[in-house]
């Protein structure tokens, strides 16, 4: 099959490619393309900066608002996540606005962040462990 334009589940309207409104149980895993031939002018992330990123994020968890947006299809169980507009703040290439202003975040875009805080905050455990192994090593004054 061939379908030339937006997929819609859940809606009549889709804005993207595949736009589903409610939620989607996938069996085998979702995959995004990430071959380095399709790439170009690869910059390696600042570790140094990751962490910084990551503190300043806020967790939170919530409740979506069902019955003001029921076309959504969200739900009504509580969710753990973030709010686009903080996070846009912080990391604006993980967040995304649709045609009617509304926010979205790529949370699989959020790893190589976590990723650089967690090389960055082991860089620290060696530091002070070889650190802390100096002073060990050293007389008592």
């Amino acid at each position: 099959m061939i379908i030339d334009g937006n997929v819609g589940i859940g809606t009549t309207g889709p804005g993207y490619t595949l736009t589903v409104n409610g939620t989607a149980w996938v069996t085998s895993g979702a995959w995004s393309g990430s071959d380095i031939r399709w790439k170009k002018d690869i910059t390696p992330l600042s570790v140094t900066s990751s962490l910084a990123k990551v503190m300043q994020l806020n967790p939170v968890s919530f409740d979506w608002r069902t019955n003001e947006f029921p076309n959504m299809h969200f739900s009504s169980s509580t969710q753990l996540g973030f709010i686009a507009q903080d996070v846009e703040k912080i990391i604006p290439e993980v967040v995304i606005t649709d045609n009617n202003g509304y926010k979205g975040l790529s949370y699989e875009r959020i790893t190589p962040i976590l990723t650089g805080a967690i090389q960055e905050q082991q860089k620290q455990i060696e530091e002070l462990k070889s650190e802390i192994k100096k002073l060990k090593s050293c007389p008592a004054n």
